[in-house]
This record gives structure tokens, C-alpha cells and sequence, in this order.
């Protein structure tokens, strides 16, 4: 509580009573321009752009989810697919690999939750049968198996 008729002590600071009253008055202003700049005028609600959003979520989603791409395997162009599916209420992961040119082998992966697992199955798949058939050596095969 204030005293007018006194000095008062903050801290290492002491005020008279024209430096508290210079004070409080700054004090009022500081929060007047604060509560004024808070109930400037409000600006219209823009509406959503419902389309810009769905396109930019679809868009992510679909990176994420499905992939089609390009891999080298033992000196060898091969292509890679990956999509997703459903299964008893999960998502699943579904990946073929297949080298044209090299083999007609098609290697499957399916993983339950994670797609680079599908990758690897699949992956493992295409050198465990290239293997069998004698496409590869058992050296070859060894660090995919």
C-alpha cells in the first residue's frame, strides 16, 4: 500500500511521491494502449478453403503411403512398389520388386506395420528366389538373407 506523505523503498531504490504518482500515471498508459491494441477493430473470419486443404493432406498422405521407385540390386535396374491396404481394421504395407531385363522373379513383402519392413521383405523375397533359380551366388546372397 502507498503512503503519499512518505518514502517508500523498493528494493535499493527509493521514490518519492511525484516519481510513484509519474509512475503510476506511465503504468496506466502502458496498459490502456495494451487493452486498446487488443480491442482494435476485428477482422472478418475468412472462410476455410476446404480444397486447399484436402489437396495438401491427400497429397502428403499419398507420399507416405504409396511408393513407386527405382532401386539398384546386384548391379541390376529393378522397380519397387509399395502400397498400402487394409486388413481386420489395420493398415498393412504390400511391396513387389521386380528387375526387367535381369529375371522374371517378382519378389512380395508384406509387413503389418511398417512399411520400410515390407521393403526388406520383399527385398529378401526377390534374393531368396534369385538364388534358386541360380541368378545369384550364395555369397551374394548372404548379406539379404
Amino acid at each position: 500500500m502507498l503512503l503519499l506523505g512518505s518514502v517508500h523503498h523498493f528494493g535499493f531504490v527509493s521514490l518519492n511521491k511525484k516519481k510513484i504518482i509519474m509512475m503510476d500515471k506511465i503504468v496506466c498508459v502502458c496498459v490502456t494502449l495494451m487493452l486498446l491494441q487488443l480491442a482494435s477493430k476485428p477482422t472478418l473470419a475468412q472462410p476455410i478453403d476446404f480444397s486447399e486443404l484436402l489437396s495438401g493432406t491427400l497429397d502428403t498422405v499419398s507420399k507416405e503411403l504409396f511408393k513407386h521407385g527405382e532401386i539398384i540390386l546386384f548391379d541390376h535396374y529393378c522397380t519397387l512398389s509399395r502400397r498400402p491396404f487394409i486388413k481386420s481394421w489395420e493398415l498393412h504395407y504390400r511391396t513387389k520388386i521386380h528387375c526387367p531385363g535381369w529375371t522374371p522373379i517378382i519378389g512380395k513383402g508384406t509387413s503389418d506395420w511398417n512399411p520400410a519392413g515390407s521393403e526388406l521383405d520383399a527385398t529378401r523375397d526377390y534374393v531368396r528366389q534369385a538364388l534358386q533359380q541360380g541368378f545369384i551366388t550364395q555369397e551374394q546372397a548372404d548379406p539379404w538373407i
